[in-house]
């Protein structure tokens, strides 16, 4: 943790741990607004007897993370980059359950996606990844020192399709409301 805040200059928070019934979730109220780079916070936050993750901010850690979850996901990730090529890979770490490939921000604004990219493939852009040490689960095979490349122009121009959609989505007017009247503040308020 405090390499990443004091090294490279990444704001960090604490998440709790794989196994816990908040896995994965932040550990703090505020996370966006929590991440930290100060030393103390850091010490404090990431001290003591409890195993925790650490949530890495993306965006305002001028970064974004392409979210592999499932077998399916990476081979589309591999037949992309076999299709339309990729220059040496950024960091990108091992997942429990697949992988995290990690580039610089481009230029345009979106929001994370869910399975938007592709079935079991996600985008992690305005929210967080998960790493930790030894026993978390995440294994960096790149590590963040390196330093976040560009994202190949075939990679940005399917992020740019995407938000174009989304942004259909949650701007385009709903004429009726869901049938399932437990959905219905969600539905109205995309």
């Amino acid at each position: 943790a405090l390499h990443l805040t004091q090294d490279l200059k990444l704001r960090i928070f604490p998440c709790y741990p794989r196994g816990h019934e908040k896995a994965k979730q932040p550990m703090v109220a505020h996370w966006k607004e929590d991440a930290t780079t100060l030393e103390g916070v850091t010490r404090k936050n990431f001290g003591g007897p409890v195993d925790k993750l650490i949530g890495l901010l993306m965006e305002a850690n001028g970064l974004f993370a392409v979210d592999i979850d499932t077998p399916e996901a990476a081979a589309t990730w591999e037949e992309w980059r076999n299709e339309y090529g990729m220059a040496e890979p950024g960091p990108w770490q091992k997942t429990p359950r697949g992988a995290h490939y990690i580039f610089k921000m481009p230029a345009f604004d979106f929001s994370s996606a869910v399975g938007k990219l592709a079935p079991g493939m996600d985008l992690r852009a305005d929210g967080y990844i998960c790493t930790g040490g030894d026993g978390s689960g995440y294994t960096w095979q790149i590590p963040l020192d390196e330093g976040a490349q560009e994202a190949p122009d075939w990679l940005q121009r399917k992020i740019k399709a995407i938000a174009a959609i989304t942004t259909t989505e949650r701007s385009t007017p709903a004429n009726t409301p869901p049938l399932n009247p437990e959905l219905t503040a969600a539905y109205w308020l995309k």
